[in-house]
């Protein structure tokens, strides 16, 4: 994808770790082992119990995940920071927060069947407060790749959730989401999105080109 866009209004919004620019501050930490994934989100169809696939929390109103986990359905609910143990005390104090979705995006090239741009987010009726076990991931927004040696190979991807984040640890401390499991064993890339999808989306703004005429 182009790079030559210039985003006016967004750049205010968006934040740098190193060389990265991200689009949310104080992303992808977790403060125990216990809490190592709170960013990670489940999706629920309507009332049903079970869950259809999962996203990853990205700021304070959007959740990132597959395009063909939110095709044809009508009525989505996620919940966030859902620990699930059971008869263990120590996590009673963590509570999910569960919300109805307002609105599911695809992108627009999306083809149900299709490898191809197989990307979505969900907008959610209110910000998020962000708690221990709450917190959103990084996504990062600029294409320098002088930065990305500096990542070490660590990456966990279970092989079972449509919407699974991959993701890759800078420094040790930090969580960057470079991949959302789209079906099994295929990857869609979230770099070649972060810039000109998912940047104007989730900040809810419009993409300025300039120099203006």
């Amino acid at each position: 994808m182009s790079t030559a866009p210039c985003i006016a209004l967004c750049v205010l919004l968006m934040f740098q770790y190193g060389s990265s620019v991200l689009l949310e501050k104080n992303c992808g930490r977790f403060k125990n082992i216990i809490l190592n994934t709170p960013w990670l989100v489940s999706i629920r169809a309507g009332e049903k119990p079970e869950v259809i696939c999962v996203g990853t929390l990205i700021n304070e109103r959007f959740v990132l995940t597959a395009a063909s986990c939110i095709h044809n359905q009508s009525s989505l609910k996620v919940r966030l920071g859902e620990i699930v143990e059971n008869n263990n005390t120590k996590y009673a104090k963590y509570k999910y927060v569960e919300m109805l979705v307002l609105r599911a995006i695809k992108h627009k090239l999306y083809s149900p069947g299709s490898d191809q741009n197989n990307i979505g987010l969900l907008r959610l009726p209110k910000d998020v407060v962000y708690m221990d076990h709450i917190q959103p991931i990084c996504i990062e927004l600029n294409t320098d790749k002088s930065s990305r040696h500096k990542r070490s190979d660590w990456e966990w991807l279970p092989k079972t959730s449509v919407g699974y984040p991959k993701v890759q640890i800078v420094n040790d401390t930090v969580y960057f989401q470079t991949g959302i499991l789209s079906r099994d064993n295929v990857i869609t890339a979230v770099r070649e999105y972060a810039e000109d999808w998912i940047l104007p989306t989730a900040l809810e703004v419009d993409v300025i080109q300039y120099p203006l005429s």
